[in-house]
C-alpha cells in the first residue's frame, strides 16, 4: 500500500524497484526493456477530504503488539490508526523501517489473539491465502480473503526477495499477510503487475500476477530491529473457512493521515 490514490507506478529503470518520492502522480516511463514493472498496491482512499485518508493492511508478529506492514504504506503518514476486530482504533507508532525492502514495523497497545508464525522456504505451487482490507471505501470493511498458489519463487527481473502469487490483490492489500495452507506466514503482500502497461507492451492482459516479500526477508528485518518472532510453524492444513478466521485474527487495517 502506498499513498497514491488511483494512479499507478511504473518502474522507470531496469534496476531493482525503489519507492518513488511521491505516489500521487503516475510515472509514465516504460522500462527500456519494455517489460512492465510491478505496481505497488496503493492504500485505498477513504474519502475525498482536504486531509486525505488512505488505508492498508498489516499483521501482528509479537504478543507485545508489533505489526509488520510495507514501508510505502506508512512513509508519508502524519498519524497512523490501527484497527483490529471490534476494538476501538489504536495509535500505531512507527519504530522501524526499511525502504529498500519496503518493510516497516509499528507498535500498538491493541489486544491480540494471534500472531504470525514465520515459515522460511515456501515451495513452487504451494497453496496460499491472502487477507487484507482492499478498497475499504467500496468493499467490506471487515476484510477480504482470497486463495491462490505460489507461481514463481522470484519476482520481476528474477528478484529473489519476492514471490509471485496468483491470489487476487487490490489497492489496500499492501502490507498484508501471505499465508500457507496451515496458516504460517510465507510473505508480505507488496505489489501487482501493471496490467495496463503489459497490454500496451504486449497486447495481452495479464491475470493475477502479484508479488509478496519472502518471509526470510521479513525475518531478517525483524532481527535487525531486535524484535523476536514466532517460528513454531505447523504442517496441519486448515479448511479454507478456518484459515480465513486465522488470517483475520492476526491482521489489522491501517489508516494513514
Amino acid at each position: 500500500m502506498t499513498l497514491i490514490s488511483s494512479s499507478l507506478y511504473a518502474e522507470a529503470t531496469g534496476g531493482p524497484w525503489v519507492a518513488p518520492p511521491s505516489y500521487s502522480q503516475e510515472v509514465a516511463a516504460v522500462p527500456p526493456s519494455t517489460r512492465p514493472a510491478p505496481t505497488p498496491i496503493a492504500p485505498a482512499p477513504k474519502a475525498e477530504e482536504e486531509d486525505k485518508l488512505s488505508s492498508g493492511t498489516g499483521y501482528f508478529v509479537t504478543n507485545s503488539g508489533h505489526i509488520v506492514t510495507n514501508h510505502h504504506v506508512v512513509k508519508s503518514c502524519s498519524t497512523i490508526a490501527v484497527f483490529s476486530g471490534d476494538q476501538p482504533a489504536a495509535e500505531g507508532r512507527l519504530i522501524g523501517s526499511d525502504e529498500t525492502n519496503d518493510l516497516a514495523v509499528l507498535k500498538t497497545d491493541l489486544k491480540l489473539t494471534k500472531v504470525a508464525n514465520i515459515r522460511i522456504g515456501a515451495r513452487l505451487g504451494d497453496p496460499i491465502a491472502v487477507f487484507g482490507y482492499p478498497l475499504s471505501q467500496v468493499l467490506a470493511s471487515s476484510g477480504n480473503f482470497t486463495l491462490g498458489n505460489i507461481t514463481a519463487l522470484a519476482g520481476m527481473r528474477d528478484d529473489t526477495r519476492h514471490l509471485q502469487i496468483s491470489a487476487p490483490v487490490q489497492a489496500g492489500n499492501s502490507g498484508g499477510p501471505l499465508l500457507d495452507a496451515s496458516g504460517n506466514l510465507v510473505g508480505t503482500i507488496i505489489s501487482k503487475l501493471n496490467a495496463m502497461r503489459v497490454v500496451q507492451a504486449t497486447g495481452d492482459m495479464p491475470q493475477n500476477v502479484n508479488f509478496a516479500i519472502k518471509s526470510s526477508v521479513v525475518a531478517s528485518f525483524l532481527e535487525s530491529r531486535g524484535i523476536s518472532y514466532e517460528t513454531n510453524a505447523t504442517s496441519n492444513a486448515l479448511a479454507p473457512a478456518d484459515l480465513a478466521d486465522h488470517a483475520k485474527a492476526l491482521s489489522v487495517m491501517i489508516l494513514c493521515k
